[in-house]
């Protein structure tokens, strides 16, 4: 937990004598932007989770109970709150082992294999989510991440049309692959074959041109953490904002990875490379994402 802080522009902390994260987190908590209360309903046990936020979207929440008017911190977590909506027809969700954080389980054919994922807004569903999880329908997901480090590489070059057959070839896949985990015989004979093409293409590039001059965007799962990835994608919108607590800038981007764009913070002196639109950005990401409810009124 402790590596990602620097993605919201504490990296002086990661490196910092222990007692300097817990000033930290001591200040945070008693002045937090927003926090939540509520009541666990089989222990009855009251749970409050702090959130001190630095920019509207990066953010530092705690979360502990209260016992005899007082706050008993049991772990916190750096956050990123992604900016795009993406539509989800089911999603999961898992209490984490130590019953402190949830985990959002989610299929999603874009990617090529089932998203797992932090749930930043986890007060939501702490209260209801069952040992066993819980199977729902929510209006959508706002994906993000935190980077350690990454890299920025230069654009592939593709004129205008090839963005547009790019964009209308990954809507078509998409939705073949939904339609395949349907049960649509047709439409997953349509996905195999492409597979095989570009499994052949590969082969036949492979020597001739480094790996990223070939793979335009991926999403992979890295090391043995079940929520983080390696991915490779556009930048679609950048910014760097500054926190106020500690004066670090850190890089905000929009990044489109297999046509679903997931927010990444990166601190600026991790970050290879100047961003910019159209640029790619490469590194491994702590996933997280804020599941919207069918009873929210967001759109």
């Amino acid at each position: 937990m402790r590596n990602y802080l620097s993605a919201i522009g504490f990296k002086g902390v990661w490196s910092a004598p222990e007692s300097k994260l817990w000033s930290l987190l001591s200040a945070t908590s008693k002045a937090p932007t927003r926090e939540h209360v509520y009541t666990l309903p089989d222990t009855e046990e009251i749970r409050r989770v702090a959130c001190r936020e630095f920019d509207g979207q990066l953010g530092l929440a705690q979360g502990g109970y209260i016992a005899h008017d007082r706050f008993r911190r049991v772990y916190y977590f750096p956050y990123l709150i992604g900016s795009t909506l993406t539509p989800a027809e089911k999603c999961e969700i898992y209490p984490r082992h130590d019953g402190l954080a949830v985990l959002g389980v989610w299929d999603y054919p874009a990617f090529g294999c089932t998203a797992i994922f932090h749930v930043v807004n986890t007060w939501d569903y702490m209260q209801r989510i069952p040992l066993s999880g819980h199977s729902f329908r929510p209006v959508g997901v706002r994906l993000s991440g935190l980077a350690a480090g990454g890299m920025i590489l230069i654009p592939m070059e593709k004129t205008e049309e090839d963005r547009k057959f790019q964009k209308k070839y990954l809507e078509t896949m998409k939705r073949d692959e939904e339609a395949w985990a349907r049960g649509d015989f047709a439409a997953s004979n349509r996905v195999l074959r492409q597979n095989e093409i570009s499994g052949r293409a590969s082969m036949h590039m492979m020597g001739r041109d480094d790996v990223y001059s070939i793979v335009d965007t991926f999403f992979l799962p890295e090391g043995f953490e079940s929520d983080t990835y390696q991915i490779l994608g556009d930048i679609t919108a950048a910014r760097q904002v500054q926190n106020d607590i500690s004066g670090e800038k850190v890089w905000i981007l929009d990044v489109s990875v297999c046509a679903t764009t997931i927010t990444v913070a990166v601190n600026a002196s991790d970050l290879r490379g100047e961003p910019a639109i159209h640029r790619r950005f490469r590194g491994n990401i702590w996933l997280q994402g804020s599941i919207i409810p069918t009873s929210s009124t967001e759109a």
